[in-house]
């Protein structure tokens, strides 16, 4: 296969640190890295990078990325912000390539747990949803706890928000052999499939490695292009 231009966006986050992780288990695999600042630990995963303008300023954001798009035949668009959730999910109609991001006409409510735990009830899908309930104030908590949960050993509390997007259990997955940005190439780009079998009792233990860079690795950190020479 010849050598697949990829442009992930926000690679100074762990969302798209843990993107650029599966790509690089990939073979003929470019990474064209994007976002506002001219340096971050994400750089160390990219072929090449690119500084951008912030996602809140859209019009030259949006400039920004087709440009790169196009100067760099882009082959797919890996968006690396939860914050870029709503901006693609418009802007990808002006996009000629795929964007790994869902399509779907309910956003609104897959941005919170609670509707979308009600939203598959609705349609079906009990058997796939544990059993939940909703709080805004702490002083309930004890009382659901003593209500509903009286005998079990472990329950757990999270926030209501979540982002349809890839998240940052795209790292455990790829220790699990779940390589979700190679399967969306697969299928989004190649138009082919993969056999599939994860290794379902597999445990992540987070661990952090410094990334250091010299004087003369950096270019030219004030150019929009900004390209780095990195040991492997």
């Amino acid at each position: 296969m010849k050598t697949v231009n990829i442009l992930v966006t926000g690679i100074g986050g762990p969302i798209a640190q843990g993107i650029m992780m599966g790509l690089k288990q990939m073979e003929n695999i470019q990474i064209i890295g994007a976002d506002r600042r001219p340096l971050t630990s994400g750089h160390y995963f990219c072929d090449k990078t690119y500084q951008i303008p912030r996602y809140t300023d859209f019009k030259a954001y949006k400039k920004a990325i087709l440009d790169i798009i196009e100067t760099e035949e882009i082959a797919a668009v890996f968006p690396g912000l939860a914050s870029e959730v709503d901006i693609y999910a418009d802007f990808r109609s002006e996009i000629p390539v795929p964007v790994a991001l869902p399509k779907s006409d309910h956003f609104e409510t897959l941005y919170h747990k609670f509707n979308t735990y009600e939203f598959l009830q609705a349609v079906g899908l009990n058997r796939y949803i544990p059993e939940y309930y909703s709080f805004t104030d702490n002083g309930a908590l004890p009382e659901i706890m003593e209500e509903h949960f009286k005998q079990e050993m472990y329950v757990v509390v999270k926030p209501t928000d979540i982002n349809p997007r890839f998240a940052g259990s795209q790292v455990n997955s790829l220790g699990a052999g779940l390589n979700f940005p190679e399967i969306f190439l697969t299928y989004e780009v190649l138009g082919e499939t993969m056999d599939i079998e994860p290794d379902w009792a597999t445990q992540m233990f987070r661990y952090r490695i410094p990334v250091f860079y010299s004087s003369e690795d950096v270019q030219h950190p004030g150019a929009q292009s900004l390209q780095l020479n990195k040991a492997d």
